[in-house]
């Protein structure tokens, strides 16, 4: 029987080299022969983790401060979410992680040097938000060819959307805090709210509980969103949490961002899990579009929070100059968009070989698949009918091109 031991090690670093960045540690242990093979090797495919418990993300990053070099062998990114969780058996909670001096000059030289949004880099080096992290690793990779963010969790935690949870919410935080930073976030219970801060006496202060007064929640809420203003941001008309991968888009950076350049491959799935309110806005939709050398797009529960020719007009200057000349193939899946801006991703391709769009728009008149199907067609001498599938939230197809939902679905489980 062959052994794997017997190949020769050109093959064998060949191998090591296309496994995860997790699976290349394991090979490291497996025996002498492979941790020898593997010190000469850099893994191509990077698993990047956020929030796991250990913070895996910092711990990749510190030694890539030291020395660089290996994350420009990366070609592959996929993302796992592993955020902190209030629902399900019990909450889960990622304790803060922390820089030496030397690192945090070091993240400070890159981010400067990298122009990452400033905000970027001060989440990094709060050490609660590890997606934060991700716009780094970005600027040490440079031959980065495919990005797959997964199923996209924004929030910081993980919570049903309910008003009163938003206590138990900021408990959690605040216990992954160390002790000199959980003091400043901190909240008395509701009797020692009414009681040292409203100012009342015990027998009112109960009075108030019984009451249910909101004041008490209110509090509350203004703390958590104290806190989540170092470790979160905040799309562009502050009112739906993002990412601070969406933040290497903003028009004031470079272009294309850096370690983004060479993409081919972009994915992105925004998770239902927990009755999200909030979806991957059109503004970041449009930068991946504008990427200089990508070719395929698959998006799935993406929404419109500014119109795209608005959008176009913030990146490029003008909606009319735009064309994703390289893009070949593009798969929106729940998409929130309304018609006008489905017809606004139509014009703005050229090269598309294949396209399908499911969209889960609620408001009347429902997308007219007819209309967005044949847009795509005028604006793409490759495509064929064929290769086309257009479905509206009604129902309604129009394309004769085969889709696969389970994919989306498998991720959105996740």
């Amino acid at each position: 029987m062959l052994n794997i031991t017997t190949l020769p090690i050109e093959i064998l670093s060949e191998i090591f080299c296309e496994t995860s960045s997790f699976d290349f540690e394991n090979i490291k242990r497996t025996c002498k022969l492979f941790h020898s093979i593997a010190q000469r090797c850099h893994p191509r495919i990077c698993i990047f983790k956020v929030d796991a418990a250990g913070h895996p993300a910092w711990r990749m990053i510190r030694p890539l401060l030291k020395e660089p070099k290996p994350a420009e062998h990366i070609r592959e990114i996929k993302v796992e979410w592993h955020r902190r969780n209030l629902t399900g058996h019990g909450a889960t909670g990622t304790e803060q992680w922390e820089w030496t001096p030397d690192e945090i000059t070091k993240i400070r030289t890159v981010s400067a040097t990298s122009k990452i949004y400033p905000h970027t880099t001060d989440a990094i080096l709060a050490g609660i938000n590890s997606e934060a992290l991700l716009p780094f690793l970005l600027c040490l990779t440079p031959n980065l060819e495919s990005l797959d963010l997964g199923a996209v969790q924004t929030r910081l935690v993980v919570y049903e959307d309910d008003y009163t949870t938003q206590g138990a919410v900021l408990k959690l935080l605040t216990d992954c805090l160390k002790e000199e930073t959980r003091k400043q976030y901190s909240v008395p219970n509701s009797v020692d709210y009414y009681r040292e801060i409203e100012g009342l006496d015990s027998e009112e202060a109960e009075s108030r509980v019984l009451e249910e007064d909101d004041s008490y929640l209110d509090y509350v809420c203004e703390r958590l969103n104290e806190l989540l203003e170092t470790h979160v941001p905040y799309n562009d008309d502050s009112t739906n949490e993002c990412l601070w991968f969406h933040k290497m888009f903003d028009s004031t950076n470079t272009w294309p961002p850096i370690g983004l350049g060479k993409l081919t491959h972009f994915s992105a799935i925004e998770s239902l899990s927990a009755e999200y309110g909030n979806s991957n806005g059109t503004y970041e939709n449009a930068g991946i579009f504008g990427l200089p050398r990508i070719q395929s797009i698959r998006m799935g529960n993406s929404a419109t929070s500014l119109p795209w020719e608005d959008a176009l007009i913030r990146l490029w200057g003008s909606a009319e100059s735009f064309k994703a000349t390289t893009l070949k193939r593009l798969e929106l899946y729940r998409s929130w968009q309304m018609t006008e801006d489905i017809l606004g991703i139509a014009k703005a391709t050229s090269g598309l070989e294949y396209v399908a769009v499911v969209t889960s728009y609620c408001r009347k008149p429902d997308v007219d698949v007819e209309l967005v199907g044949r847009t795509f067609l005028a604006n793409n001498p490759k495509l064929k009918r064929s290769s086309v599938y257009v479905r509206n939230r009604s129902g309604d197809v129009w394309g004769e091109a085969p889709f696969d939902e389970s994919k989306f679905e498998q991720v959105d489980a996740e």
